[in-house]
């Protein structure tokens, strides 16, 4: 009998400290969901937030606008900040979409050749446009032993324009901002370049250090400047996914030092060198004596109309097409060689444009191969551009649509 209570005390025992064990990791496994659940509440709270802001300008704007029909000057200010708070609110989305991919698995970087010099030059000119307008000195020193390496072009620029573009907006009127950039050898063949962007603005707190990477994290008063607090964990999450490293240092009052290291392959000049990457051009007005048609394929009306006022206004004729069974049509109808280029939304319904490329493409006839046809999607994802290519399509325009860009690529 003894020996059953033993082995009862012994089982309800085990039995006990299995259940305890049991409930221990639920509770853990509860905290973190409710862990989670805050983390993403509040992120869905301060995104609310971030978008709601420049959308409250904009309809403000838009209805100051309405009242001021008669005033040019007034116009013309409202139309200033309408723009200020339309590239708010754009980059804001974009940042949101890549943050979203990098944690997802999804944001892929390119290994392609490139030149750094040319990377730097264009960083260079768009920081200028920013210092210029506030009154700011900017300085670039660069020390570069191999200026050809692989890597993403675009995804670096992100980065240091970023950078570069909150040391602006964190610096007063008659400060500075400067870029070094210098490079060791790594074995293998390997170069690390090293990206140093000091300023003498605000500077950070010891304590909002500790939370500079984390999402829609600002300091204080400074948030007034704008911004969203995506921008510095964008570029981690883009160092990182490098292979490289990033770090701060900062004093309140005295300025900020951002580094950034990333490594890469060396790469030789050669002919398909030049072709790694296609450049944005900026537009210049020109004259267009042959006034060449463009055939503009949406089911959005308000796009079509304003993509056709754009082109009207710059010397082209448009045909509208509401779909792209529609567009195949009245390409098909068309004298050859009269429509020379074709604006082709992806989703339309009837036909998409994916499958309206393809079928102009396949037409037997000579100007089928020769027509320029350019994408619209919302979807800047690399799986869009990549069915763009292969249904035939010369370039893809994400939305919303940059009209230098638009313009650039009808050339």
């Amino acid at each position: 009998m003894e020996m059953v209570l033993i082995i009862l005390v012994i089982v309800l025992t085990t039995v006990a400290a299995v259940l305890a064990y049991r409930l221990r990791v639920r509770e853990r496994q509860i905290q973190e969901m409710q862990r989670e659940s805050f983390e993403k509440s509040n992120y869905l709270t301060n995104m609310s937030h971030e978008i709601r802001t420049p959308l409250n300008g904009i309809i403000g704007l838009e209805y100051l606008m309405r009242e001021n029909v008669d005033n040019p000057e007034r116009l013309r200010l409202y139309l200033g900040k309408l723009r200020v708070s339309s590239q708010y609110l754009k980059n804001l989305v974009t940042d949101v979409l890549d943050i979203s991919k990098i944690e997802n698995g999804q944001l892929d970087i390119d290994a392609m050749p490139l030149d750094l010099r040319e990377v730097l030059r264009e960083v260079q000119g768009m920081v200028q446009i920013q210092t210029e307008e506030s009154e700011i000195t900017f300085q670039m020193h660069t020390e570069l032993s191999q200026p050809y390496v692989v890597g993403d072009s675009v995804r670096l620029k992100q980065i240091l324009v970023n950078l570069l573009g909150n040391a602006v907006k964190f610096t007063d009127k008659g400060g500075w901002v400067h870029l070094e950039v210098s490079q060791i050898m790594l074995p293998r063949n390997n170069v690390e370049t090293c990206f140093v962007i000091t300023d003498n603005g605000c500077g950070m707190s010891e304590e909002f250090l500790g939370r500079i990477w984390e999402p829609f994290e600002q300091e204080g008063e400074e948030k007034s400047r704008s911004g969203n607090g995506l921008g510095t964990t964008l570029c981690k999450n883009l160092t990182e996914q490098m292979g490289g490293t990033i770090s701060v240092e900062s004093v309140r009052g005295e300025g900020t030092r951002f580094t950034v290291r990333i490594p890469a392959e060396t790469a030789a000049r050669t002919e398909s060198f030049d072709r790694g990457e296609v450049k944005d051009i900026p537009y210049t007005d020109h004259e267009i004596n042959e006034e060449p048609l463009v055939l503009v394929a949406d089911d959005n009306e308000i796009n079509r109309e304003i993509a056709c006022e754009i082109l009207h206004g710059k010397g082209y004729r448009t045909q509208e097409a509401l779909n792209g069974k529609e567009a195949v049509d009245m390409f098909e109808e068309s004298t050859p060689g009269s429509i020379s280029r074709i604006l082709m939304d992806i989703r339309m319904p009837v036909m998409d444009g994916y499958e309206a490329a393809r079928f102009i493409r396949n037409m037997d006839r000579a100007d089928a191969e020769t027509v320029k046809i350019i994408a619209l999607t919302a979807n800047a994802f690399k799986e869009e551009l990549e069915r763009a290519e292969k249904a035939g399509m010369d370039g893809v325009i994400t939305k919303p649509v940059d009209i230098e860009q638009l313009l650039a690529a009808l050339r």
